[in-house]
């Protein structure tokens, strides 16, 4: 275990997806593990009620602005008075003005990089680490220095996810019929997340049942599709889950049809569950499905290789074989409290060898 170490994590999160469900698993277990975890968000929000809800040291005065001095002024006070080792920064302009601050504090800054996005945000940092090795070389392609990078993978509690709830008392909960083929397909309703494709297949597949957790901005696009394609008995809209469990309770295979991604929680979650997956072939997502193996994976939008590769675990031998695969390598690979013990061994190393004005050693570069 590294020496305690106090660490500030700073987003402009609004909501609780993967990426914030990610930051509450380590903020818990940084704080179980003895070590000082603050956090600067924004006020009234999600994340930052369910916080403050678990009892964390939180600080409601994030802007999510790049320049808003007044944020800038009170993190670099937030920083210095608490005498912060290192601030971890998340979510797009946060990453900006979290390196500034911590350069104006002079400590280092650490920038989590959730997708393969545009890597500008991250040139400021000390270092910045990737949820994936795609994630990694993309943003090692557009010119972020590779001795600055690491890979750290998101983990899921795996124990949690090997009991589901009753399976017919979900269907029934949800209106799926007991005997009907459901996927399940578990994200924010945004385009990225590609639900479009996946109802798409479902136009074309008389008796595939779907069911979608989740909320977001395309709610009403999605369920106007139902509407216009005659699927309102077949595509069943669970709305936002606290336990996403019961969705995944509910169905035989789990998709997630993203055209962007880094590392999703949700299929990691699937897995655990031991479900086989169907996920578009983006980013990290190829580091978690193997094809054949735990799942299959398609190309982003494309409704009829999504409709190819479900018809495949229609077949109960297959999908259950594929769904054993898949939980075992959650657990073997992917399992929370290992992936975050590294990064935990990382933090504290990044802080002694800062004490001591030592650089951190080069990162093994496998990810390349």
């Amino acid at each position: 275990m590294s020496q305690p170490f106090r660490i500030l994590e700073l987003t402009g999160s609004n909501r609780i997806g993967g990426v914030e469900t990610y930051l509450l698993r380590l903020g818990d277990f940084l704080q179980s593990r003895g070590h000082e975890v603050l956090w600067a968000t924004r006020e009234g929000k999600a994340l930052t009620r369910e916080l403050q809800a678990r009892g964390h040291d939180v600080h409601p005065f994030y802007r999510a602005s790049k320049w808003n001095p007044t944020t800038l002024f009170r993190l670099v006070q937030l920083l210095k008075s608490r005498r912060v080792d290192a601030i971890h920064t998340h979510i797009f302009a946060a990453n900006s003005i979290g390196a500034r601050a911590a350069r104006l504090a002079k400590i280092p800054s650490i920038a989590r990089v959730p997708a393969a996005e545009n890597a500008a945000p991250y040139f400021g940092s000390t270092y910045v680490t990737a949820v994936s090795k795609n994630v990694a070389r993309h943003i090692a392609a557009q010119g972020v220095a590779s001795e600055k990078i690491r890979v750290f993978y998101n983990g899921v509690e795996t124990a949690r996810f090997a009991d589901l709830p009753e399976k017919e008392a979900m269907r029934a909960r949800f209106g799926v019929p007991q005997n009907a083929f459901c996927a399940v397909c578990a994200a924010s309703f945004t385009p990225r997340k590609g639900q479009k494709f996946l109802l798409e297949a479902a136009k074309n597949w008389p008796d595939l049942h779907v069911l979608l957790a989740g909320e977001g901005g395309e709610e009403a696009a999605l369920r106007a599709f139902c509407e216009t394609h005659d699927l309102r008995n077949r595509v069943h809209f669970a709305g936002f889950l606290r336990d996403v469990r019961e969705a995944l309770a509910a169905g035989d295979a789990f998709v997630l049809p993203s055209s962007l991604e880094g590392l999703p929680n949700a299929v990691l979650e699937a897995q655990a569950a031991g479900m086989a997956v169907v996920a578009t072939d983006v980013a990290g997502t190829s580091e978690i499905v193997r094809d054949g193996q735990t799942g299959f994976l398609v190309p982003p939008r494309n409704s009829a290789a999504l409709a190819d590769a479900l018809g495949k675990l229609r077949a109960g031998d297959v999908r259950r074989e594929l769904g054993k695969n898949a939980q075992k390598m959650a657990r073997d690979e992917f399992e929370s409290a290992l992936c975050l013990e590294k990064f935990e061994r990382f933090v504290g190393e990044v802080v002694t060898n800062w004490r001591n004005g030592r650089a951190l050693a080069p990162a093994d570069s496998s990810w390349q």
